[in-house]
Order: structure tokens, then C-alpha cells, then sequence
């Protein structure tokens, strides 16, 4: 397959994630995100620094030989918050220029490819697993913003590989993967089921007869429904909660996977129950 040249992205980028796609057998690309906008380069933070040290040494002078009070110490003291921001901003913006810049991520027909300077990652929607955790922040009861982690496991592999928001457009790349793993697995999870094998997702398991966790199962003809809130979820039989603890959905891998199964069971075997 050619690589296809985008003006002014970083060829070395592209030829290590290309390489990574051939080797993994990934297919064509669908779609690509890039790493978000570079920091600002924190120039107005060290300009107020430099002139509230200045400031603090012109009142400390004048202060010592007029023998009045001065704001030398004032002055200093925010000097010193300023030169903290200043150095936080420039430091992003160095580790953005070392590890980020030109990088992104590209969904492809069988998996992705995460693809910075130094490195190329390669996952097949297949075989890998992946836990999502979003976090809504809120301030003075207003909510400014949502975080996005998700984090891949391969088998047999014991690090594993993180994204976030750096990456542009993660309400559309994170879904996007998501389904893509759920196309790919639920039907080879479904056909383990009907073998008679066990599904393990974090604290829950499921068969093609019943569902549960460690400390409680329930047929799928008795499962009423589940519920999610706040971040968690509750599954409902006839004779009471299949977990008595709601269940993180940061904590089950594979989600998606998970839900479909459930959905497609519990519409099979009670589908009269609630949706």
C-alpha cells in the first residue's frame, strides 16, 4: 500500500507509522487525529517576572535610602509565582517540542497506530483490551471540562499503552475505537459462549446461561436490566442486585464488548424485561 504524503506533517512520523501498519496488518487508514495545539510559549509570564523583580529591587533600593517602608517584599513574593507559571509553561512547551510534536493517532481498518518521534505503537482491535475512564471537573458546581484516559492491554504484554486528549477530536477518535473493538470481538466472544467457555470482564463474567461476579450470579432469564450512573454500573435480577456494589466502569475492560454481550443475552433469554 503507498504512504500517502501530507505537506508539512514529519516524514519520519509517517515512515515509522506506516511500518507498524504493514507489520501489523492493520489495513488502510479510516481516519486521523492529531496531537492538539502546542502550548503557549509562557514569553508574558517571564516578562512579568522579569519586571516585578525588577520592581522589587527598585523598591528595595529606594526604600533602604529614603529610610521608608518599601513594597520590595510584595513584589518579590508574586515574582515568585510568576517565575512557577512561567516555568511550568515553558516546560510543556519543551516536552511538547521533545515527544509530541508532529505526532497522531490514525484508526485503521483492523486496528490503530499511535505514532510519535521517538516511537510507533500498533494495536489489532482484535486481541487488544482497553479500559476507559472519564472524569468530569467541575468548579463551584459548574462543570468545565471532561478528561479522557484510555488504557490498551495486549496479551502478554505487561505495560501498557495510554492516550488521552492529547490527541485531537477524542469525542470522535474514542467512540470510534470502541465500536471498532466491539465489531471485531463480540462475535468471537459470542461464539466461545455458545462453546460452553466463560467471558471474564474485570469483575464480571458471563456464559451463555448466566451472568455474575465473584460473590453472586443469576441465569439470564431472571436479569432485569443495567443501570449506569455516575461511572458505575448495577445489574438487577429477579431475587435482588447481581452485584451489591456498583461496579466502575473504569474497572471492566472492554466495555463495550461487555454491554453489547449483555444486551444480546438479556434481549434472548427475558425480553420482556427493561431495556
Amino acid at each position: 500500500m503507498a504512504e500517502t504524503v501530507v505537506p508539512g506533517e514529519d516524514q519520519e512520523i509517517s515512515r515509522r507509522i506506516e511500518e507498524t501498519a504493514q507489520r501489523e496488518d492493520l489495513g488502510a487508514v479510516r481516519s486521523v487525529y492529531p496531537v492538539g495545539n502546542k502550548p503557549g510559549s509562557g514569553v508574558w509570564a517571564w516578562v512579568i517576572f522579569g519586571g516585578l523583580v525588577l520592581a522589587a529591587v527598585i523598591s528595595g533600593v529606594t526604600g533602604a535610602h529614603s529610610g521608608t517602608r518599601h513594597w520590595g517584599g510584595f513584589f518579590g513574593m508574586f515574582a515568585v509565582f510568576a517565575f512557577i507559571i512561567a516555568s511550568g509553561t515553558s516546560l510543556r512547551g519543551w516536552w511538547y517540542n521533545r515527544k509530541l510534536a508532529g505526532g497522531r493517532l490514525e484508526l485503521r481498518e483492523r486496528g490503530l497506530v499511535i505514532g510519535f518521534r521517538d516511537r510507533a505503537v500498533g494495536l489489532r482491535y482484535e486481541t487488544v483490551s482497553v479500559l476507559q475512564n472519564l472524569v468530569r471537573h467541575t468548579s463551584n458546581g459548574v462543570e468545565t471540562g471532561t478528561s479522557y484516559t484510555y488504557t490498551f492491554t495486549l496479551p502478554g504484554q505487561l505495560v501498557p499503552v495510554v492516550i488521552d486528549h492529547t490527541f485531537s477530536g477524542v469525542q470522535q477518535w474514542g467512540p470510534e475505537i470502541q465500536q471498532a473493538i466491539v465489531n471485531a470481538q463480540a462475535p468471537m466472544v459470542m461464539a466461545r459462549l455458545r462453546a460452553g467457555e466463560k467471558a471474564e470482564f474485570g469483575p464480571f463474567w458471563i456464559s451463555a446461561t448466566e451472568i455474575g461476579t465473584s460473590m453472586n450470579s443469576a441465569a439470564w432469564g431472571e436479569v432485569k436490566d443495567m443501570t449506569i450512573a455516575d461511572g458505575a454500573v448495577k445489574i438487577r435480577s429477579g431475587r435482588g442486585p447481581v452485584n451489591l456494589r456498583a461496579k466502575a466502569i473504569k474497572e471492566i475492560p472492554n466495555f463495550f464488548v461487555f454491554r453489547t454481550l449483555f444486551e444480546h443475552l438479556r434481549q434472548v433469554h427475558n425480553p420482556t424485561a427493561a431495556g
